[in-house]
């Protein structure tokens, strides 16, 4: 309900004495943020407040409450710090956050389009970072989305929010029942969407897929169904961001494609290892090495199973009804087929082929000199090779005279530089 003296909702009263509320930032399905000024500091804060008609809701307060103790153990500085929580006198709670002035990284996509590829790359270290610091305290965020970060206008700098959903390796907290899903399904890992087996790895995932739409500016499956969406993220690849970006950076590209592998075991082991790889991956050497290991794991796969009918889906996901973008709780479906071997664009080796040509013969017209050299070291060879097989067989070449090597595809000798054969004797 909103007070009729301050315009705020009644819940943001009970806080008058230590803030004063100026306006709102945003609001979700579970609650909305108010910016605020702390009087006793002087500072300006942001204030989680749970919606009225969820205040009541015991598996939101739980989540609420566990948002504000793993955010609290998490002081990272690409991570909103939450100051403290506050409870109120009928059993709801508010959450006294860091503010960021700025935008969230999906405003900023959506009013800017495709992000240079500098600032996209700054802006996945700096979550990879936040979330190498989360996952070595045993935290999995499960919710890694452009919505849950924010672009501080002071600094540039990218911040993950948002920890309501998070689950922590040392203790259960059986919010997450066996085959319920919690997370938003455009950035959800396969595994995620089948409810089994998360962990670092499936926040990886998420963090691909926001990367994938900075440098494209398009969400993942955008204008697809619900249940569209939770079917191609399990079974379908998106496209590679090179039909979108021809110039996106190779180091970038091979970071997104393997963090993008439907099976965890074929992605990054960890935040570490995927920013180490945006360095490694820009030599020639790392991308053969990408190379040889996709072909190793390319296997010839089973067709995909058909999309689902509505009826079928029906059955399974009875009472969903919220956009793909959105965080949601529903029951998964059971026994749907497994996830298809995932089949990285071949358009990648023929291009590394291609440049690496080109850097050869960027190498051949830099020092002119190396082409004589290995035109003539290869005449000798193979002079020297028909010499010796005529002294041990004589029938082996017509007598009194033998034709010398063309060089294929130049139409000249080797050793006149015109064109047709040079005859020796």
């Amino acid at each position: 309900m909103i007070s009729s003296r301050t315009g705020f909702p009644q819940e943001a009263s009970k806080l008058e004495a230590e803030f004063t509320f100026v306006r709102e930032l945003g609001r979700g399905g579970a609650a909305i943020v108010y910016l605020a000024h702390d009087r006793e500091l002087d500072r300006e804060v942001a204030i989680k407040l749970i919606r009225s008609p969820l205040a009541e809701d015991e598996e939101t307060l739980l989540r609420f409450a566990r948002e504000a103790k793993t955010a609290a153990r998490l002081q990272h500085p690409h991570i909103v710090a939450v100051h403290s929580v506050k409870r109120l006198g009928d059993g709801g709670l508010a959450l006294v956050m860091q503010y960021i002035p700025g935008r969230t990284l999906k405003r900023a996509i959506q009013e800017d389009g495709p992000f240079p590829f500098e600032r996209a790359e700054a802006v996945l270290r700096q979550i990879g970072s936040a979330l190498t610091y989360a996952h070595s305290r045993g935290v999995i965020h499960r919710d890694v989305k452009p919505e849950n970060i924010f672009l501080d206008e002071r600094s540039d700098d990218a911040l993950l929010a948002d920890f309501g959903i998070a689950r922590t390796a040392d203790r259960a907290t059986g919010l997450t029942l066996a085959g319920v899903t919690l997370g938003t399904p455009a950035y959800m890992a396969p595994e995620q969407i089948d409810g089994t087996g998360v962990d670092a790895r499936s926040d990886l995932f998420s963090l691909a897929l926001l990367t994938w739409e900075m440098l494209t500016g398009e969400a993942p499956w955008e204008g697809e169904s619900l249940y569209t969406v939770i079917y191609k993220q399990k079974h379908e690849i998106l496209p590679s961001v090179r039909e979108f970006r021809p110039d996106v950076p190779f180091h970038l590209r091979l970071v997104i494609e393997k963090a993008l592998q439907k099976k965890p075991d074929q992605r990054f082991p960890d935040a570490a290892a995927l920013l180490g790889a945006l360095d490694e991956y820009r030599s020639a050497s790392a991308w053969r090495r990408w190379r040889s290991a996709l072909a190793m794991r390319q296997r010839v796969s089973p067709a995909t199973p058909p999309p689902p009918t509505g009826d079928e889906i029906e059955a399974v996901l009875p009472e969903t009804r919220v956009n793909a973008a959105e965080t949601i709780r529903y029951q998964r479906p059971t026994g749907e087929a497994k996830a298809v071997e995932p089949i990285v664009a071949a358009s990648l080796e023929a291009e590394e082929d291609t440049q690496l040509r080109a850097s050869r013969r960027s190498l051949f017209a830099r020092r002119p000199g190396l082409k004589g050299a290995a035109v003539a070291l290869a005449l000798l060879l193979i002079t020297g090779l028909g010499a010796t097989l005529s002294a041990l067989n004589p029938g082996l070449l017509p007598s009194g005279s033998a034709e010398a090597p063309v060089i294929a595809g130049s139409g000249e000798s080797p050793a006149t530089g015109s064109s047709g054969a040079l005859a020796s004797g």
